[in-house]
């Protein structure tokens, strides 16, 4: 029988755990893996090559990271995690990924950084509602250069 216009709804999918949701390709020669909840009931995204791309000035002071707003107003934006990668080239070449995990104690945004690789010698702060950033020069700089990633957390 055939599928008429919204006759599917959320209470007729339903994934086993541990089971991704998929989409075909755009050659219609594969699925790609989606999402799913896994054996621990987390969320799993997968394949996801979504990223904001922030070129940022090298010995730049308190940067705003363009799209990088979160508004406590709206309890989705009280807790987040932003994750990220900065990559600067220059005499020595510094590479760093990590994550800050973001939220908001009823009047300032708190956070926590941990991060791998090179100390990329930058920091982060808010001001306001929005997350910026401020590095140390880097001697002979050619490129700068910050991909992320935000993931808000609430209802």
């Amino acid at each position: 029988s055939a599928i008429v216009d919204d006759s599917i709804t959320d209470l007729k999918v339903r994934l086993r755990n541990d089971s991704y949701l998929r989409a075909r390709n755009a050659a219609d020669s594969a699925d790609i893996n989606i999402l799913k909840i896994d054996a621990n009931d987390d969320l799993i995204i997968r394949d996801a090559k979504s990223f904001n791309t922030f070129s940022f000035t090298d010995g730049g002071s308190n940067e705003d990271i363009t799209n990088a707003v979160l508004d406590p107003s709206s309890d989705r934006h009280r807790a987040a995690v932003f994750k990220y990668s900065i990559v600067r080239k220059g005499s020595a070449d510094l590479n760093e990924t990590g994550e800050l995990k973001i939220y908001y104690d009823g009047s300032n945004w708190q956070f926590s950084r941990k991060y791998a690789g090179d100390d990329s010698l930058v920091s982060f702060n808010f001001s306001a509602n929005q997350l910026r950033m401020s590095n140390t020069a880097n001697p002979g700089s050619t490129s700068e250069k910050l991909y992320w990633q935000i993931f808000t957390l609430g209802e």
